[in-house]
């Protein structure tokens, strides 16, 4: 009887110290990752109180797996042409990915499965750019055939117009051509 006692004793220490083990890992924290925020064109990208501009980027530490919101601020006749993360997952590996884009702000998940700590990368870009009008009726006048991008909303195009370069249509983008108007792209 006594060696059965022994052995309900021990069971019962095992499984005590087994879930306090589970209990511990359960309720560990977060691992902390860093973020690398770089900024191309002419704009700045906020997180909390950190701002990135061409050539200084910052770096902050966010938990894995967090929602990151970004705040994008274009200079004027500027936009946001892009918004990528890329990190590396294995040794070898590395994963990229658009951030969608709302407005004026970008919000994403951190990823969980970071190689070793390495660390996360956001890359911003701006370029030069108009935003539409919110309806027809309010679509802003296309007249200028140096902009490159159109950054989603109503465009009107009243007389002819001619672009000799690649033009970007951002968005959900609507283009409004009056009657015996042409536009050339």
């Amino acid at each position: 009887m006594k060696f059965i006692n022994i052995i309900s004793h021990l069971a019962k220490a095992a499984f005590v110290t087994a879930f306090v083990f589970l209990c511990a890992i359960s309720t560990a924290s977060a691992q902390t990752i860093s973020i690398t925020v770089n900024v191309t064109g002419s704009g700045s990208v906020s997180i909390g109180n950190q701002t990135a501009t061409v050539g200084n980027p910052f770096t902050a530490s966010v938990d894995d797996g967090a929602s990151v919101t970004l705040t994008l601020a274009p200079d004027a006749g500027n936009i946001v042409t892009g918004a990528k993360l890329s990190y590396k997952f294995s040794e070898s590996g590395t994963a990229e990915d658009n951030i969608a884009i709302s407005g004026s702000t970008a919000t994403f998940q951190m990823p969980n499965d970071i190689w070793n700590g390495t660390g996360v990368t956001i890359n911003v870009t701006f370029g030069d750019g108009l935003i539409g009008g919110a309806d027809e009726a309010s679509a802003v006048a296309l007249t200028d055939a140096t902009v490159s991008n159109l950054a989603g909303g109503y465009y009107k195009v009243e007389s002819d117009i001619s672009f000799d370069h690649t033009l970007n249509l951002i968005g959900d983008t609507y283009l409004v051509i009056a009657s015996g108007a042409k536009m050339t792209v």
